[in-house]
């Protein structure tokens, strides 16, 4: 069981490291600022990845490896989107749409830390009263 742990583990930093969020070596977690690459680099580096999983006799078949590859094919195409061009009244702008939400979760937890701190409690099971009622 273990081995077939880690087997995955391998695979799914290996999807982190093409994907170039949260790289595992970084040991910052979802917190990780990892270096700016453009999408048509990621896309270029995920390709290869998926068809390895795709075609390997050891991933075939495998149910967890199957439905990754369903969601790279489901939402590649956003993942890898181009930049969308906005009016504003300075002109058209250029914005990326964000691959993942890893910076709102981010805000949330450094929000929910905050509150922790300030509460001086360990957790905070009731975090969305305690935001909606607080007074101070």
């Amino acid at each position: 069981m273990a081995q077939k742990l880690a087997k995955k583990a391998a695979v799914f930093d290996a999807l982190r490291q093409v994907l170039s969020i949260a790289r595992p070596e970084g040991g910052h977690g979802l917190n990780d600022d990892v270096d700016e690459l453009d999408l048509e680099t990621i896309g270029k580096k995920v390709k290869p990845f998926r068809k390895r999983v795709a075609e390997e006799n050891q991933f075939t078949g495998n149910r967890a490896y199957v439905k990754m590859i369903s969601q790279i094919d489901k939402y590649g195409t956003k993942l890898f989107a181009d930049p969308l061009t906005v009016k504003t009244p300075d002109g058209p702008m250029l914005v990326q749409p964000q691959r993942t939400n890893n910076i709102l979760e981010r805000f949330f937890r450094d929000v929910k830390r905050g509150n922790r701190q300030r509460e001086g409690t360990a957790s905070l099971s009731n975090w969305s009263s305690t935001v909606i009622c607080s007074k101070r």
